[in-house]
């Protein structure tokens, strides 16, 4: 007797044994879907403030929380120029001459080690000193 198991839940992705130049395109699943940008090539970090959701160049979500996407939304604004210590505080919400320092160094190392844990790769969030935090990596906000 023969039994013929369909696996529906499995999606068909496209692998290419060529140089990296024949590589097709890698896209954004969630730009795709939502038909915000089908067909554009994400080689880059893609942000989603409105899902909360960063996605690494390889292809890899990191979901955020309230705070950690109203931090990255503030740094990525910014970027190139470095997002203030009293950008970000106010970002947050925040008063920045009683909460202010501590609390962000806080949430940006927990954001970078979930980040670092999640995707493999290092998070590209930078400290200024005395000045703030940047976002280092090309990264596309959607």
């Amino acid at each position: 007797m023969k039994i013929d198991v369909v696996d529906n839940s499995i999606e068909p992705t496209q692998v290419s044994a060529g140089p990296a130049g024949d590589a097709p395109p890698r896209t954004c699943a969630r730009c795709e879907a939502s038909g915000l940008a089908a067909g554009l090539s994400h080689d880059n970090w893609v942000f989603h403030p409105r899902e909360r959701v960063l996605t690494a160049p390889n292809q890899r979500p990191v979901t955020l929380t309230l705070t950690e996407s109203r931090l990255l939304s503030a740094i990525v604004a910014q970027a190139p120029p470095t997002a203030t210590r009293q950008q970000l505080v106010q970002a947050l919400g925040l008063d920045f001459l009683y909460e202010g320092d501590r609390r962000i160094e806080v949430s940006i190392s927990r954001l970078r080690k979930k980040i670092q844990s999640l995707t493999g790769l290092p998070a590209p969030i930078k400290a200024h000193r005395n000045v703030g935090y940047i976002f280092q990596a090309p990264c596309d906000m959607h």
